[in-house]
């Protein structure tokens, strides 16, 4: 029984790398099987692959800032003056964000404020994502923000203040 055992390890080993001797029977099947497996592993590393680089790309797409559900989101969490609150009423919904799966260019009232600013996705949970934005200019380096998706929007937690800006997909 040992003498079994060995002799096919063997023969596997002889599948590998070769052998001078002529082939056993069965040698043929072993081949095959190694076939088999490598077929399958290659299949499991790109459906990895693919999973993983959608996951990069979540946000890939045209947002824009939603005016009413934001300010619904400023009047509802918002603890603000009424000087803020008359401040804020006249910027919301101006923004856009184009999104590839690396890079994000804004626009204020469709001029240009940032372009190619990187990004990267660096965890995700659930419908929470949080999002290292490279912005030396525009943000004085790198930030992290921690974003809610909620349908086709996202909810944009506000510095300094109790709410929310909210982004919907553009179609």
């Amino acid at each position: 029984m040992h003498l079994k055992r060995k002799n096919a390890g063997l023969n596997l080993i002889e599948a590998f790398i070769g052998s001078t001797t002529r082939p056993r029977a069965g040698d043929h099947c072993i081949m095959h099987k190694i076939k088999n497996i490598a077929a399958i592993l290659l299949c499991l590393f790109l459906i990895t692959s693919c999973t993983t680089a959608g996951n990069n790309c979540t946000l890939a797409g045209k947002w824009h800032s939603n005016e009413k559900a934001t300010l619904e989101q400023m009047e509802k969490y918002g603890n603000l003056t009424e000087e803020q609150r008359n401040i804020f009423i006249n910027i919301f919904g101006k923004l856009t964000l184009e999104y590839t799966c690396s890079e994000v260019t804004s626009y204020y009232k469709d001029s240009l404020v940032e372009k190619n600013m990187k990004y990267e996705i660096i965890k995700k949970e659930g419908n929470l994502l949080e999002i290292k934005y490279h912005a030396p200019e525009l943000l004085g380096g790198v930030t992290t923000k921690r974003i809610t998706l909620v349908g086709d929007c996202y909810f944009l937690p506000l510095d300094r203040f109790t709410f929310s800006e909210v982004f919907c997909r553009v179609k």
